[in-house]
């Protein structure tokens, strides 16, 4: 089962940050007061974006000393980006509480600075970190609200992955039928929009839930066509996945045979 998070939004209101020299980091690492406090924000900012998965540590630090900074001189759009870092850093480091504190901090954010796109992002990530800490029923309110906004503004990408969002809620709570539907409109547009790959996967997904109906042919049906998606974008990683699937509906159906020889066909392509 995958979850795809709403990347951050883009504010073109946003001045850019000036660049982060040496100069500029060293200031910042000894905090010297000359640094004037707006311009300070900026290049933390700037900062903040060249750091990896890596960095999560220093990431964290200098994004909660750019938010305190914020508090006295507002940045809404900055603000904003540097929370999507900041929840997203917090997920890799196993700080739930923090993550679901900027979540909510986000949208109230995202409500200020006024732009819809932005808050549509922030709703379905704030919907997506309630997923994550398993609070399934509180994060569909979040969900419908953002569903609407990248409804009326025309985002099919973002509706689509909203889509997903709500199948795997569904689909957390038992509610097969739901969760069905919310991935078959999830997959169709993201075939009409080429998303070949979150497709394949939408597809793997439904043939998961069918599988736990036992309704081994229609999983079966949905398997191949995954499969179909993954041999032609030359997804190695997906084909592995679902050659393995579709060998454990083989074995269910008495098939060893030819469930033996696609383990072996999974195996091989994951070595």
């Amino acid at each position: 089962v995958y979850l795809f998070i709403a990347g951050p939004g883009v504010c073109s209101q946003t001045p850019a940050a000036p660049e982060a020299g040496e100069d500029a980091v060293q200031a910042l690492k000894e905090r010297r007061p000359d640094t004037q406090v707006k311009d300070r924000v900026r290049l933390l900012y700037r900062i903040i974006e060249t750091l990896n998965g890596e960095n999560t540590g220093d990431l964290l630090n200098l994004g909660e000393e750019a938010l305190e900074l914020l508090k006295k001189h507002p940045d809404t759009a900055l603000e904003i980006k540097i929370l999507n870092r900041l929840i997203r850093a917090a997920g890799t480091r196993g700080l739930y509480g923090k993550m679901d504190a900027w979540s909510q901090y986000n949208v109230t954010a995202a409500e200020k600075h006024g732009d819809r796109e932005l808050l549509g992002k922030a709703l379905n990530r704030r919907g997506s970190v309630l997923y994550l800490l398993g609070k399934y029923t509180e994060c569909i309110p979040f969900m419908d609200r953002a569903e609407r906004i990248f409804r009326e503004l025309g985002l099919k990408r973002d509706w689509a992955e909203q889509m997903g969002d709500y199948g795997r809620v569904y689909w957390k709570i038992n509610d097969y039928t739901k969760a069905l539907e919310y991935f078959l409109k999830s997959c169709k547009v993201n075939e009409e929009l080429g998303e070949l790959r979150r497709a394949a996967y939408d597809y793997n997904n439904i043939a998961i839930i069918h599988y736990q109906m036992k309704s081994l042919d229609k999983s079966l049906e949905y398997y191949n066509k995954s499969l179909d998606i993954m041999e032609k974008i030359g997804g190695k990683t997906g084909i592995a996945m679902v050659l393995n699937n579709i060998a454990i509906i083989y074995a269910h159906q008495g098939k060893n045979q030819e469930a033996l020889e696609l383990y072996q066909r999974s195996l091989a392509i994951k070595k």
